[in-house]
């Protein structure tokens, strides 16, 4: 069936939205770009023939069309709060107003919906991320939407590691600000990244409940040793760059990480994550 979303300018894009399976509680995968949120999107894909809830992944769907699932995008028919699908992965939420809070809480006369997040120190998310925009971001296929993504990665080439993670700062903290909320929600499930990244078997576990799925603990582990991606040594310019937690330490100034050890603290904190 074809949904509509209304876009920035009024545009109005309609997808194709496959039909749900079940008319059970749907499920919410929510992750941070360079957070692990690929990863955990391919778990998600490989164990869909082991659910009855529907795939639909609006992100992909709208990054395939040259289109920004960052902006502001009204879900006009409610695609996105039906039963009986996994919808996923969701990024950067303070920018995307589709995910709304109201949709992922259990309400009179709706299912409960059962979330997973996943979360990682923002410290290495930034690190992360300017090598992403800079070098290895997938692109868009077509259009100028592609066009403004080369340009935009050439400019940020140019730009200091330093200078463009404080530069994003507020941004990256208003996102970490707004998932805290959707993790104080009693039907979410949190995984870090640190605690997750060595332990792949965790991650399938816990997606694999959220989704409701119905696998054995065989085909758990295969799908755990098929994501089992570890570089031997760091890789700039591919989009798997380096894995292991603690990487701004050895690429950022002494005093950015004292900047962001300030800005973040409260999120440090929260999560458990060291200041040094």
């Amino acid at each position: 069936m074809n949904m509509p979303f209304r876009f920035p300018s009024e545009r109005i894009v309609e997808f194709d939205v496959p039909a749900a399976g079940t008319n059970g509680p749907s499920s919410y995968l929510i992750g941070i770009k360079k957070g692990g949120s690929t990863l955990l999107a391919h778990v998600m894909r490989d164990l869909a023939p082991y659910t009855d809830r529907t795939i639909f992944e609006f992100s992909k769907a709208a990054f395939s069309g040259g289109l920004a699932p960052s902006s502001s995008i009204e879900d006009i028919r409610g695609a996105l709060r039906q039963n009986g699908y996994v919808y996923g992965v969701f990024r950067w939420l303070p920018e995307n107003d589709l995910l709304k809070l109201s949709m992922l809480e259990p309400g009179e006369g709706k299912r409960s919906a059962r979330i997973l997040t996943l979360i990682r120190d923002p410290r290495d998310v930034m690190v992360s991320l300017y090598f992403s925009d800079a070098k290895s971001h997938a692109l868009r296929n077509e259009g100028t939407a592609k066009e403004h993504q080369l340009q935009r990665m050439k400019e940020i080439s140019q730009i200091e590691l330093d200078e463009y993670v404080v530069s994003k700062t507020s941004m990256i903290l208003r996102h970490y600000l707004r998932t805290t909320q959707v993790l104080a929600l009693d039907n979410n499930t949190l995984l870090r990244y640190e605690d997750i990244i060595y332990d792949k078997t965790a991650l399938v576990r816990a997606v694999a409940e959220t989704m409701y799925c119905d696998v054995d603990a065989a085909t758990i582990e295969a799908i755990a040793s098929k994501n089992d991606k570890m570089p031997e040594s760091e890789r700039e310019s591919a989009h798997v760059r380096q894995v292991h937690p603690g990487n701004y330490l050895k690429k950022l100034r002494p005093e950015t990480v004292d900047f962001l050890n300030d800005r973040f603290r409260v999120i440090l904190n929260s999560f458990n994550y060291e200041i040094v």
